[in-house]
């Protein structure tokens, strides 16, 4: 099979690493896989590099938001690579090629990987309502964002169909680079490793994660130190680290460590794992401290009941909003804290995902063949 995967960008994110994931299967599955990215090559490069030591081809189309003839260039794009089905991924990819793919009878599926609570998105939601049938399947990576994305569009319940997001087991970091990460980090002074990985953005809640520390620290037993540690980058980076030194916490130290292309390899070094997120689509982070038994504390919204309802572990949700001083939270990591480290837990690995989606593309060329021969 013949597959394009069509997604907005290729920068440092969930969507864009179960592109590269999907990829790689694929391609190990013996089918032709070439990503097609509307905007040009990001500035971290970890994502492209996944997808290219795969055996996929990037096509960067380069598109700025005014551009004129934007869906005649991705129809074009799209019908050279003459795809058997296309599946695209984040809101911008999946509206515009719908549109741009208007009556060409190739098969296109749109995958919702968020549950998008920003404000001033309405306008999307609306576009998706209006133009939800030019997709002939629309998949969510969750239970949560699948009935989240209907009620939005106003659309039927069930409208959307649920793949969940595969992960396979988190191979740790070799002893040379786990040694080395704690004495950048100093962490073998600590008592105690709270971690969590993630875009420094407003979806991540990590000011809200900050906001309670003092609550956190308050549960510092006398004499010992924990450390907070972030690994990730992203636009509210410096905003965040001045809030982290405005902050008296005694006993806690708060560190943001930048993004890291090893970062899931990194968190055997951690004693706990936190997933602050005001919303999420799925939680691909989360899958991965679970898949080396981590306890995780985490917030109690969309997709992260889904994925603690099914850990064996150690799992608590914390309603942020409902916890404005932080006592639940700090509560909930002390808990965590005394609780062991589990054997490690995969919920969808990637082959099953892969294969998942591979069954619905065969659903809709089954679906097409018939519909010619009915012709």
């Amino acid at each position: 099979m013949k597959i394009l995967l069509a997604i907005t960008e290729l920068g440092a994110g969930g969507a864009e690493k179960i592109v590269a994931v999907l990829a790689g299967e694929y391609i190990r599955l013996g089918h032709s896989v070439t990503v097609l990215c509307l905007q040009g090559p990001p500035s971290e490069p970890a994502i492209p590099e996944m997808i290219r030591s795969a055996g996929a081809e990037i096509r960067y189309l380069g598109l700025r938001k005014t551009q004129l003839g934007m869906l005649r260039k991705i129809r074009k794009a799209v019908l050279a690579e003459a795809p058997d089905v296309v599946h695209a991924h984040l809101i911008h990819a999946n509206l515009l090629l719908r549109l741009a793919l208007r009556k060409s009878g190739i098969p296109l599926v749109n995958t919702v990987h968020i549950s998008e609570r920003r404000r001033g998105k309405k306008h999307f939601f609306l576009l998706d309502r209006w133009t939800f049938s030019m997709a002939n399947a629309v998949t969510a990576v969750s239970d949560a964002s699948a009935r989240f994305h209907e009620r939005a569009c106003g659309l039927p319940a069930g409208s959307i169909r649920t793949i969940r997001n595969g992960s396979d087991p988190v191979i740790p970091a070799s002893e040379e680079e786990l040694r080395a990460f704690r004495a950048e980090w100093d962490l073998d002074s600590c008592d105690a490793v709270l971690g969590s990985i993630g875009r420094l953005d407003f979806q991540k809640g990590y000011d809200l994660l900050l906001d309670r520390c003092g609550a956190l620290a308050g549960r510092i037993p006398a004499g010992r130190k924990w450390i907070l540690l972030i690994l990730g980058d992203g636009p509210e980076r410096e905003r965040l680290l001045a809030r982290a030194k405005s902050l008296q916490c005694p006993g806690l130290r708060i560190c943001f460590a930048g993004f890291r292309k090893n970062a899931a390899s990194l968190m055997t070094c951690f004693h706990v794992f936190l997933m602050p997120s005001r919303y999420e689509g799925y939680g691909l982070a989360l899958a991965e401290a679970m898949s080396l038994g981590l306890p995780v504390v985490c917030s109690d919204v969309d997709s992260l009941p889904e994925l603690c309802a099914q850990y064996k572990g150690f799992s608590r949700g914390i309603r942020m909003e409902s916890d404005p001083d932080g006592v639940r939270l700090a509560e909930a990591v002390s808990e965590a804290l005394l609780a062991p480290r589990v054997s490690g837990q995969t919920l969808v690995t990637n082959r099953e995902m892969a294969q998942n989606y591979l069954t619905l593309y065969g659903e809709l060329l089954e679906k097409r063949r018939h519909c010619r021969v009915e012709e």
